[in-house]
């Protein structure tokens, strides 16, 4: 019989010597045995058990021989260390020195001191035996480094199989998250580790427990393709439409992701596959969006939605468009996606594949039917937004559709007109080879040549002028838009009109009111007056009507040197006309009799 008594005599337990070592292990030394067994009694570690027979004097070391009698048990205290053994017992943990560990926690050493903790080292360099001893010494199984990683999640993250089992047989807390709320298992997903993976659910760790922007484990195993992980989530009934902040569910990362066998189990556990996030993208959107068919075509199967549309009113077929994802506006078309479902704005997949250019899914879409003519809210078509958007090849598949050329938006602008506006010189010369009508004029009486001229696209201007027939014979310096007396409503400097005659160009049906001169006027108060592009410029408008009548052209001073070289280069007007505010040249012209002002 052995007993064994604590220094104040309480007896702690009495043993049948023969017994208890036929229940060792082969090759377990007694004494170690027998304080493992007082471990289990008092909570002390052997490291910290000293051990005396009261018949001898001899501490009995832990790979000694027991023997029947009273044996003492001494419980120490830890010694306070030193800097240097703090440091060598968490690098002899590191490096796997087993017999330094096992000296220094036989002080007995605190096996937690350290940042990080010993039992945290070796458990990153997976070290398994020093860590058994770690545990063994009662090291913190949940003592975390500064980012919150346990010995276990930091198992989980490098899949060191052994060492997470160690931990979760000493109870480890299998959910203890770091900082951003990352748990073993949401790592051990995160970097496809079934195995551990496994080791995790079958000690019941949380499924579904999310880091802070709410994806969950099923989140990262769907996001990184991890479909071992994800096929075990599933199984253990993991949340399988459970979001993220953003409302993004597992199905809907594959989809976007284009991960088919990811997309396909989470279809198979009857993911809900027209799940939305906050702004309303469905699975099906985004894998529009992002240019993944075959997901398409498998949410499709499913009979996902396929014109469910975002807040904003974009569905599949409309965001296939906008990116040029051909593929997936194939797939979306051959399941009856509706060519013509539009915007909050009226924007259709035909407006937007014709303002960004994707020539292929514009021709796929009028295969399809689409409506060509289908305008947004303010009234712009396909064909007008080809045009301000400088797609010209869009625009001549549009016009081989038939589409509607003068088709005009609620302010009155036609194609022409803003192909005009925009400089874009080939779609207006497809538009007039069309048969667009050049002189279909704005609601506030603008044409394209006028259009062009205000906004000083030379090139477009000057091809319109040699298209117009009412330009036939006319060379112009200056066209009036004012009032029939000739003034502009009290403005001194130049007026459009100016600015229309500068550029060479002539429209007799240009004319403003003087109340939309003076909206214009303080738009081309900061314009640059441009390079005169015609070298036949005449004071003289050459004109069916006959005489001609005197009209004023009000020069600001800063104009009266230009005006003068302009004038003296073409051999009209004073040679020396006074450089003073107000002087007006004296132009000729066939429609309007305008006073002088004389200088005050």
């Amino acid at each position: 019989m052995l007993r064994i008594q604590t220094v104040s005599g309480e007896e702690l337990v009495a043993l049948d010597l023969a017994s208890f070592l036929e229940t060792q292990p082969a090759g377990m030394h007694s004494v170690r045995a027998l304080k493992q067994h007082l471990h289990s009694i008092c909570g002390v570690s052997r490291f910290r058990q000293r051990l005396v027979y009261l018949d001898g004097e001899v501490l009995l070391e832990d790979d000694g021989t027991l023997r029947p009698g009273e044996v003492q048990v001494v419980l120490l205290s830890f010694c306070p260390p030193s800097i240097v053994q703090v440091t060598a017992l968490r690098d002899a943990a590191g490096r796997g020195i087993s017999a330094e560990v096992e000296t220094l926690l036989q002080r007995p050493q605190d096996p937690d001191l350290g940042d990080p903790a010993p039992l945290f080292e070796a458990s990153k360099h997976g070290q398994t035996e020093v860590a058994r001893l770690l545990l063994e010494a009662n090291a913190d199984k949940d003592k975390a480094a500064q980012d919150g990683a346990t010995p276990l999640f930091i198992a989980a993250q490098e899949g060191l199989m052994e060492i997470a089992r160690l931990s979760l047989e000493a109870n480890a807390d299998k959910d203890k998250a770091v900082q951003d709320g990352a748990t073993p298992l949401f790592i051990a997903a995160a970097y496809g580790q079934p195995e551990v993976a496994r080791l995790l659910l079958e000690a019941n760790a949380d499924t579904d427990k999310a880091v802070q922007d709410g994806r969950t484990p099923l989140y990262m195993a769907a996001e990184d393709g991890q479909l071992e992980v994800a096929r075990l989530l599933l199984e253990a009934n993991a949340d399988k439409d459970k979001a993220a902040q953003d409302g993004a569910t597992p199905l809907f990362i594959a989809a976007q992701e284009g991960l088919m066998e990811i997309a396909r189990l989470s279809l198979e556990a009857n993911a809900d596959k027209d799940k939305a996030v906050q702004d309303g993208a469905t699975p099906l959107f985004i894998a529009a969006a992002y240019g993944q068919p075959e997901v398409a075509r498998l949410l499709l199967e499913a009979n996902a939605d396929k014109d469910k549309a975002t807040q904003d009113g974009a569905t599949p077929l409309f965001m296939a468009a906008q990116e040029g994802q051909l593929e997936v506006a194939r797939v979306l078309l051959e399941a009856k996606a509706d060519t013509d479902k539009a915007m909050q704005d009226g924007a259709t997949p035909l407006f937007i594949a014709a303002q960004e250019g994707q020539l292929g899914v514009v021709r796929l879409l009028l295969e399809g039917k689409a409506d060509k003519d289908k305008a947004t809210h303010d009234g712009e078509t396909p064909l007008f937004i080809a045009a301000a958007y400088g797609q010209p090849e869009v625009a001549r598949l549009l016009l081989e559709a038939n589409a509607d050329m003068d088709k005009a938006a609620q302010d009155g602008a036609t194609p022409l007109c803003i192909a005009a506006q925009k400089g874009q010189l080939e779609i207006a010369r497809l538009l007039l080879e069309a048969n667009a009508d050049m002189d279909k004029a704005m609601l506030d009486g603008s044409t394209p040549l006028f259009i062009a001229a205000r906004h000083g696209q030379v090139e477009v201007a000057a091809f319109l002028q040699v298209s117009s027939k009412r330009c036939e014979g006319m060379e112009a310096f200056y066209l009036s838009t004012a009032n029939p007396d000739g003034h502009v409503g009290g403005l001194r400097p130049a007026a459009p009109a100016h600015f229309t005659a500068l550029l060479g160009v002539f429209d007799s049906k240009a004319d403003l009111s003087s109340g939309q001169a003076g909206e214009y006027y303080y738009e081309l108060m900061g314009t640059s007056s441009p390079p005169l592009p015609l070298e036949t410029y005449k004071m003289q408008v050459k004109a069916e009507a006959s005489g001609t009548k005197d009209i004023i052209l009000p020069l600001r001073n800063m104009q009266v040197e230009r005006a003068r070289t302009w004038l003296q280069n073409r051999g009209a007007g004073p040679p020396n006309p006074p450089d003073y505010i107000n002087y007006d040249v004296k132009v000729s012209s066939p429609y309007y009799n305008a006073p002088k002002q004389a200088p005050t």
